[in-house]
C-alpha cells in the first residue's frame, strides 16, 4: 500500500502539471470532500476551482436519464470546463 501512496497523490500529482488545471467538483458530493477542489487548484502552478451548485459526484448523471433536468448540474460543469479552456487556449 505504501508503494502507492507516491503514486497516487493527487495533490504532488497537481503541482506537476504546467498548463492551466480546472479541478471541477460539485457541492453536495458525498464521495469526496468539496474542499478537494480547492486544494487541488491551489497546488496547481495554474490552477483554479469550479464548484457546481448543488451536484453530487456524477454531477447529477444517472443512467438512465429519467428527467431533463437531472443534467444540468453536469451541463454547468461542461460549461464552466469549455469556459476555461477557450479562456486559455485563446492567448
Amino acid at each position: 500500500m505504501e508503494a502507492h501512496r507516491e503514486r497516487l497523490d493527487v495533490l504532488a500529482a497537481a503541482s506537476r502539471v504546467p498548463v492551466p488545471t480546472l479541478a471541477v467538483h460539485g457541492t453536495q458530493d458525498p464521495v469526496v470532500d468539496p474542499i478537494a477542489a480547492s486544494r487541488i487548484a491551489d497546488h496547481a502552478p495554474r490552477g483554479e476551482a469550479l464548484l457546481v451548485d448543488g451536484a453530487d459526484h456524477g454531477f447529477g448523471a444517472r443512467h438512465p436519464l429519467a428527467q431533463p433536468h437531472e443534467v444540468r448540474p453536469l451541463q454547468s460543469a461542461i460549461e464552466g470546463s469549455i469556459g476555461f479552456a477557450l479562456l486559455h487556449t485563446a492567448r
